[in-house]
């Protein structure tokens, strides 16, 4: 009699020749035995299905070779032929440690509450070197955690049985597809996190910045995907949602920064156009001290843009933006009658942002439940705190000199909350999500070298927006 496997590995592979052999051997020597190891070959024209070829007559091994048909298709695929109670992706660029099964089986056998686990993992380059060990957020039921980053999606062990109820990977998405089912698996299922490095992900040389800016707007269709079919199913009505736009008179870098021209107009109308462009606000506020920035919003955007005149302590750095958020609230309800279930700050400093940021951040405060959402930009580069005589390193206490943290820096480009929150004292709430810009979209201008940063970018870019007239 067949004996089913505890385990089925599987491993996309599309052009990887010179790493295949390895990714393959990394679960041939695991000190867990009971596997199985599924090798779809997707159209590789690389010398890879020569490769393969000598381990299709291993009895634990099924190698499939198939014309190209991508990345979901292929995982489709292999989980079809998947046998195991645990189901775990490995890429063909990637290799285990050779634990790595053990601990992972061991770890689910031992939850069965928990759905999928994820360990953290080494960063390699291309001759194998550890350029650092990258530390994963510990998922807890106990106390709130960003539920919004999801565990890698090579070397995440799910439950099988969890895999077939969730469906298949969709076909349409090309790349995020362990994000995608991530949205799907935590609405009710847990996950937890290994605080070990079990493999080794590969980063290639190349144009990384495009590649997570191709990962970030697919995670932003993705979102947006998942915001809509919990709208249709829950029956949801459409959610009374303004924009706040807060403007200075006064500022460290130059007086009216907001009408300063900026690559061919306004400072202040590149967050004005992306606001009018998401198509998502009731109300969309400018609030100044400033009457010639109120004025200028006025002529340009009437049809599409309500002036509240604050007072001047207001616009002070030290006083908090509630009162600003507060008095537009108040302005609202007695002129309008109308009152809001959300509020977004969108700040003119931060003129790379765009619609599709303010959406993002929409759907991510839908998805996950939060109570505000916060944009972000992801930093390499150590942070530290004066601390007494000395400095103190932030999100790096570990003694091995390449483990860190992932540490995200607020790029004060938006900022989303629920109204109630305001009532409770403390606009952030309890539940904080966030959303990840890339660095040249995170420019705030806080100097005039900023300024002239931002200037430059929105020109190479091009995208300066026409005022609205």
């Amino acid at each position: 009699m067949l004996k089913i496997p505890n385990i089925s590995v599987y491993i996309p592979v599309f052009n990887y020749a010179r790493y295949i052999e390895k990714a393959i051997q990394s679960v041939l020597n695991q000190t867990f035995k009971d596997w199985e190891l599924i090798v779809i070959n997707d159209g590789s024209t690389d010398g890879t299905e020569e490769i393969l070829r000598k381990y299709e007559s291993h009895d634990k091994v099924t190698v499939v070779n198939q014309e190209n048909k991508g990345l979901t298709k292929s995982c489709n695929i292999a989980l079809r032929l998947a046998n195991g109670e645990y189901v775990m992706r490995l890429d063909g660029d990637d290799y285990l440690d050779e634990n790595a099964l053990l601990v992972m089986t061991h770890f689910l056998d031992e939850n069965p509450e928990i759905g999928l686990v994820y360990p953290d993992y080494y960063l390699i380059d291309e001759h194998d070197e550890v350029l650092s060990i990258e530390r994963r957020e510990k998922i807890s039921s106990d106390e709130w955690v960003l539920l919004d980053i999801p565990p890698h999606g090579a070397c995440t062990m799910f439950r099988k049985h969890i895999l077939q109820e969730l469906g298949e990977y969709d076909e349409e998405i090309v790349c995020q597809d362990g994000y995608d089912m991530w949205i799907r698996f935590i609405e009710n299922y847990k996950a937890d996190n290994i605080n070990l490095p079990l493999f080794y992900y590969r980063q290639h040389s190349g144009s990384l910045t495009k590649n997570h800016e191709r990962i970030l707007d697919t995670r932003q269709k993705i979102k947006r995907k998942h915001a809509e079919l919990k709208r249709k199913r829950l029956k949801a009505s459409k959610i009374k949602r303004v924009a706040i736009i807060p403007a200075r008179t006064h500022t460290n870098i130059m007086p009216k920064l907001a009408l300063q021209e900026c690559a061919g107009q306004p400072l202040i109308n590149y967050t004005i156009d992306e606001a009018i462009k998401s198509a998502s606000f009731n109300s969309i506020v400018v609030v100044s001290e400033d009457d010639e920035i109120l004025h200028h919003t006025e002529n340009n955007y009437k049809k599409d843009v309500l002036t509240v005149t604050r007072p001047l302590e207001y616009g002070r750095r030290n006083t908090g933006i509630e009162k600003t958020v507060q008095l537009v609230l108040d302005v609202l309800k007695k002129n309008k009658g109308e009152e809001y279930e959300e509020g977004m700050l969108i700040f003119i400093e931060s003129p790379l942002k765009k619609s599709k940021h303010i959406l993002k951040a929409i759907d991510t405060m839908y998805i996950f439940e939060t109570d505000s959402v916060i944009s972000l930009c992801e930093t390499n580069s150590p942070y530290y705190i004066r601390n007494n005589n000395s400095l103190e390193r932030i999100g790096n206490q570990e003694q091995f000199r390449l483990e860190r943290n992932t540490i995200y820096r607020g790029n004060g480009a938006l900022f989303l909350f629920k109204i109630k929150n305001l009532a409770k004292g403390a606009i952030f709430g309890e539940k904080i999500g966030h959303i990840i810009m890339l660095k040249e979209e995170s420019i705030n201008i806080n100097s005039p070298f900023d300024y002239k940063i931002a200037e430059f970018l929105i020109k190479e870019r091009n995208i300066s927006l026409p005022s609205n007239t």
